[in-house]
């Protein structure tokens, strides 16, 4: 592969007879039609090739071997393929007109009951294994470790990660190519105490470990009876910062996807006014590209960059001690390499 960025290398290779072999076409995409334009008339769904039953009976699989099967397990972790379906193709053109940039929030796209599930999952704010973060630019909670999250939580991560879902939002995108990031980069449980706020921002455009670039968030609010008056809604505002254009409340099994470009403000910038006990809860997932992928816009690697509202005076962010000190001591030749580096991917996390 040419190591520049966007191209591709070849090999010379004998030519040799290939088996004609069957284009797979996936379930989204005959639905959908081309992601980038039109949508396709609703098909049919696949169908189970081997015999389920319910309520952990044996059956057989295709092999003849014996399995038991769980219906719950089964339920947790099965889409309604025609229902994302419907939700994707009626709203993919509003996402992709959608101003200040592509955005559109699905109201009940999950059952109440699951994600009712996952809400009293949540940590509570004094579990220990929350990552605080308080300063100029945000003060949350963030927890980024799958491994460590209630089972039920990582499976449902692990859910909208999966194909049929990245299908979808490739449906509601027109961004082919999507890859699920199973690292939790950045996303992950999220969690808001009163006070609590998230600066507007534009996002970090790489994911570190991946070496991915990001296109794609979703996030699903997880608040019920949640009153607009204690703040909390996430605002989108346009690329010159001078107005917010939209405001979306993060009410109870609401899905909010939109784009990340450059221009891709948006937070909740107030302090959260919720009352004590009060908290904002969501979880956070976010999809990427390749630099190969011919969707990957050509940018330059940036990080979290803060943006200020019309009369908001922000702190500048500060080097880490150790990095000031790093750039004293190092001789210049080492100074210029790490910087380097640094535009391939070593960065800050916020």
């Amino acid at each position: 592969m040419d190591p520049e960025r966007g191209s591709t290398g070849s090999f010379d290779r004998p030519q040799t007879a290939q088996p004609k072999r069957e284009t797979k076409v996936s379930y989204f995409s005959r639905l959908c039609g081309d992601a980038a334009g039109g949508l396709a008339p609703r098909g049919k769904a696949r169908t189970q090739s081997s015999p389920v039953k319910q309520d952990g009976a044996e059956v057989s699989d295709s092999s003849g071997e014996q399995v038991l099967v769980d219906e719950g397990l089964l339920r947790a972790w099965a889409f309604d393929l025609a229902r994302l379906h419907e939700a994707a193709a009626s709203r993919a053109a509003e996402y992709r007109a959608a101003r200040p940039f592509p955005y559109v929030a699905f109201d009940d796209l999950f059952p109440d009951a699951l994600l009712d599930a996952l809400a009293q999952d949540f940590p509570p704010p004094d579990d220990v294994r929350w990552h605080r973060h308080d300063d100029h630019r945000q003060r949350k909670l963030q927890w980024g470790d799958p491994a460590s999250m209630p089972v039920s939580i990582s499976q449902f991560i692990g859910l909208l990660q999966s194909a049929p879902f990245i299908e979808f939002l490739e449906c509601v995108t027109g961004i082919t190519g999507l890859v699920g990031d199973p690292h939790c980069f950045h996303g992950g449980l999220h969690l808001v105490e009163p006070g609590g706020y998230l600066k507007i921002h534009g996002d970090q455009s790489l994911q570190e470990q991946l070496l991915l670039y990001r296109r794609v968030n979703v996030i699903v609010y997880l608040n019920k009876g949640w009153d607009p008056a204690w703040g909390g809604a996430l605002e989108l505002w346009n690329s010159d910062m001078s107005a917010c254009e939209v405001t979306v409340e993060p009410r109870f099994n609401r899905t909010m996807v939109f784009d990340v470009q450059a221009g891709s403000h948006h937070g909740h910038p107030e302090p959260l006014a919720s009352p004590p006990g009060t908290v904002r809860r969501s979880i956070a997932l976010y999809y990427y590209t390749s630099a190969e992928n011919p969707s990957t816009p050509q940018l330059n690697y940036h990080g979290a960059q803060l943006r200020a509202r019309p009369g908001e005076r922000l702190e500048p962010t500060r080097r880490k001690d150790w990095r000031a000190l790093a750039v004293d001591v190092c001789p210049p030749v080492l100074t210029r390499a790490l910087r380097r580096a640094r535009g391939h991917g070593i960065s800050s996390r916020w």
